[in-house]
């Protein structure tokens, strides 16, 4: 349920599609929308990419939201729900609902794991914010490396605008989800 709310949310492209325009709009950067074959898969991998952030962020709220209980012995969780394995099925539905191949799932799986192991990287170091912004990072850089190297400032600075609302987002449709559920 929460993959297909996500998955509609971004509206097949729909979110990436406004984030490239809003970009070449303001930065006066008509090139990075110009060729309609590049700027497709441009769209196609900003989703993925936005996904990812997206997907990080349900790990990263549900880890903070479910207490540390001892676990039964058979990999369950006392009274709560597992994120990892909620985390693992939200992967599958996408992928499931994407229509991707085990190979892009996979792909998919470890990029998510880069993203969840800086976040705990830094948390380990420091605060949970600045764990929000370890794996924050690597949205924006990513991003910003796709949508425009030869202007990475601006790049940089619109996908770090774009992630707040992404953040955003999750928040409500976690919020709607649990609802829902109860």
């Amino acid at each position: 349920m929460l993959a297909k709310r996500i998955l509609a949310t971004l509206g097949g492209g729909h979110f990436a599609t406004n984030f490239v325009d809003e970009y070449a709009q303001q930065f006066h950067r008509p090139e990075a929308s110009a060729h309609p074959a590049r700027r497709d898969e441009l769209e196609a991998i900003l989703e993925r990419e936005m996904l990812l952030a997206i997907s990080a962020r349900v790990a990263r709220t549900l880890e903070e939201k479910t207490p540390r209980r001892r676990s039964t012995g058979r990999g369950k969780h006392a009274g709560g729900t597992d994120p990892a394995r909620f985390l693992r099925d939200l992967v599958a539905a996408l992928a499931r609902e994407s229509k991707w191949t085990a190979g892009d799932t996979m792909e998919f799986r470890g990029d998510l794991e880069i993203y969840i192991r800086l976040a705990a990287m830094e948390n380990a170091r420091s605060s949970p914010r600045s764990a929000r912004a370890a794996s924050g990072r690597a949205f924006v850089d990513r991003c910003a490396i796709l949508l425009d190297p030869s202007m990475i400032e601006n790049a940089t600075r619109a996908a770090g605008k774009l992630l707040p609302r992404l953040e955003s987002l999750v928040d409500k449709l976690l919020d709607e989800v649990s609802t829902r559920l109860q």
